[in-house]
């Protein structure tokens, strides 16, 4: 059997595909799946990882996600940025009143490149205490110092289930 693709080369009206075999077909369509295999484990991987800690994180927490003192509260500031001192003391009384377990310890961003915040959440999120992750993220800081994209991450990622960044 042949195999034929559409559509024609209107040029010269030849096909844009020449026929082929059906198992030089059936060949080419495995060498293709071979050579992506890596990045498809590499997916499946990152997938499966998110999808158990979401699990783990809904089975472990039956919070009124309402109050941001069962829920969980934290806030993010730029490591990087000359005021994180004050910027950290001013929050604290905020902190304290959300229930923030250390006020003296924030979330920092420090301005890591985009193709390594998958690995942000894992090592400064996802790695705190399951019944601590909080719910509620304050961002503090510029667009140039926290960019809206990694905000943007922060509040849908499927790693953080339930996440308001605020």
């Amino acid at each position: 059997m042949q195999i034929m693709g559409l559509g024609i080369n209107y040029s010269n009206g030849a096909p844009l595909v020449e026929p082929m075999d059906e198992q030089a077909f059936a060949g080419t369509i495995q060498k293709s799946l071979l050579q992506n295999a890596e990045e498809v484990r590499n997916l499946t991987r990152a997938s499966t990882t998110a999808t158990t800690f979401r699990d783990e994180v809904e089975r472990e927490r039956s919070v009124d996600l309402g109050n941001p003192c069962t829920a969980g509260w934290t806030f993010l500031v730029n490591g990087n940025d000359p005021q994180r001192a004050d910027i950290v003391r001013i929050i604290r009384p905020l902190a304290e009143h959300r229930g923030m377990e250390d006020p003296g310890a924030p979330l920092f961003f420090h301005h890591e490149p985009p193709e390594e915040w998958f690995d942000w959440l894992l090592e400064n999120y996802s790695s705190l205490d399951m019944k601590k992750v909080p719910h509620y993220i304050l961002i503090v800081g510029r667009p140039d110092q926290v960019p809206y994209h990694f905000q943007s991450l922060l509040g849908g990622s499927e790693l953080i289930p339930n996440k308001r960044a605020v």
